[in-house]
């Protein structure tokens, strides 16, 4: 009897390791190439029911019973693996939005909900690093939760007619699928881009707007739009849910493809229940000929312009991900990074207050020799617009990120070079070792051009007090200003 049992555990034992193994690779292959964040459950279902006839079979073959209960159980965890990263995706997109930017997205749904934005587009209107991008994936993590499906387009130089519209063709088809609505061979989705597509693979010179002219009588093209509009309401539950058409960076295609996509969402993609937006930096159609900011208003109903996030609320944000501590071994170095940490906007008013209180101070004396008023209020004047135009360049996310990393870099090399030394403590003691890190790093990443004279100078007095063309003395009284007393005149020679 004894012998039977090891006999059969021996009989069962590879095939139940094969299993297992087999069930390790499918929970990779399938978690990391088809993780799409809509729909994975159903996804993982046809492989997962796929693969359990197999082993079906197998067990069959080689009456073997217990053979599927590793593979079901690897499923299980496939599953819920799926359901698991899917949430924490969704959570992370949205702690990784300011609360400024928080209240706009909250507008940005409500717009959406709205039935006269359809077959119209929605303008976010930003320049580069405000926040454009990191708005939209907080939107379309959003979607799920809000009975909405998206289609993501980034246009790319390199796209034409047919990838334009073959992208948005594939979106839709990949939704149907998804939802059990059939979208192969002789589908109202099919039939009617293959339609457009026959029409601009028989003549490039054709435009869609030309498309437009010479199917507006036709109507079989009509018929097969209708159809169409059928099944795009029955995917949307008859209006209970929308379907976001999201194109990406707008202004960073030439002009003809702008124009191609404009006519693209007005007419191709004229159907009840979607709605485009679009993500475009206003200022970079101001030398186009013919989409301009005014042309533009023939397709986008309404724009959203987003506003400046404060300069202390972006850092404050990203400090507490970028300044970790757990990277450095000295305690020196630590005590550096939490006095960062800790004074991350007070060393920023400082420079404020530095400009502030020079203004108010040499005002004052202007005013109380009473000599040459017009004049020395003229040149204090251009000093303060020097400075607030320089200040006014540093409220950018990607910068400031930027910013902070060069801040950790700095402490990091710190870390390497005191790791066996002893004699960290006392240089802390003796110079503001914190706020001369953050200071030059914030000149290096936000006033580079300065930065760069210093080096090129090789130091601090060299470049205030060396004669150059390169630097002009409003540059260099403005850097007075800011530096202030950060390091003491004995120390500025041995910093470069």
């Amino acid at each position: 009897y004894e012998i039977t049992i090891v006999t059969g555990v021996q009989t069962c034992a590879l095939p139940i390791f094969l299993c297992i193994i087999i069930g390790g690779f499918l929970d990779k292959v399938i978690f990391y190439k088809f993780n799409h964040n809509f729909k994975v459950e159903i996804r993982y279902l046809k492989y997962a029911i796929g693969t359990t006839y197999v082993f079906l079979l197998i067990s069959g073959m080689y009456q073997i019973k217990d053979l599927l209960l590793p593979f079901i159980g690897q499923g299980i965890l496939i599953s819920a693996k799926f359901i698991v990263e899917n949430n924490n995706n969704i959570k992370n997109e949205q702690c990784d939005l300011y609360e400024t930017r928080k209240k706009q997205l909250d507008i940005l749904k409500n717009i959406i909900k709205e039935e006269e934005y359809e077959n119209y587009a929605i303008g976010i209107n930003g320049k580069w690093g405000s926040g454009k991008s990191v708005l939209i994936s907080s939107l379309i993590n959003d979607c799920s939760k809000n009975n909405t499906y998206y289609i993501y387009i980034q246009p790319m130089i390199s796209d034409t007619r047919q990838s334009l519209i073959k992208k948005f063709q594939d979106g839709v088809a990949k939704l149907m699928r998804n939802h059990g609505i059939y979208s192969g061979r002789n589908s109202s989705l099919n039939k009617y881009f293959k339609e457009i597509l026959q029409l601009v693979y028989f003549n490039n010179k054709v435009t869609l707007a030309d498309f437009i002219d010479i199917t507006s009588d036709d109507s079989y093209y009509k018929d097969l739009k209708k159809e169409l509009q059928e099944d795009i309401s029955l995917l949307l539950d008859k209006g209970s849910k929308k379907l976001l058409v999201i194109i990406d960076d707008f202004d960073r295609v030439d002009e003809d493809k702008q124009r191609e996509i404009l006519w693209f969402i007005k007419e191709v993609i004229d159907f009840k229940g979607c709605v485009t937006i679009i993500a475009l930096d206003y200022e970079n159609l101001r030398d186009n000929k013919v989409v301009t900011p005014i042309y533009l208003e023939k397709f986008i109903a309404t724009q959203i312009p987003l506003v400046d996030v404060e300069f202390n609320e972006i850092i404050e944000f990203h400090a507490k991900h970028i300044l970790n501590k757990e990277l450095y071994e000295n305690e020196f170095a630590k005590k550096i990074l939490l006095e960062i940490s800790n004074n991350i906007n007070n060393y920023h008013n400082n420079i404020i207050k530095r400009i502030n209180n020079y203004y108010e101070k040499e005002k004052s004396q202007i005013y109380k020799h009473n000599d040459s008023v017009n004049k020395k209020m003229s040149d204090l004047d251009e000093l303060i617009n020097f400075a607030n135009k320089r200040e006014s360049c540093i409220d950018n996310s990607r910068r400031v990120v930027h910013f902070l990393k060069e801040i950790k870099n700095t402490i990091i090399l710190i870390d390497k070079l005191y790791k066996n030394r002893l004699d960290g403590e006392g240089l802390l003691k003796s110079i503001n070792v914190s706020e001369i890190i953050y200071f030059f790093n914030y000149i290096k990443v936000f006033y580079n051009d300065i930065y760069q004279s210093i080096i090129k100078a090789k130091g601090i007095n060299e470049y205030l007090s060396k004669f150059n063309h390169e630097n002009t003395e409003l540059e260099k009284r403005y850097f007075r200003i800011i530096l202030g007393d950060i390091i003491p005149d004995r120390d500025r020679k041995s910093v470069v």
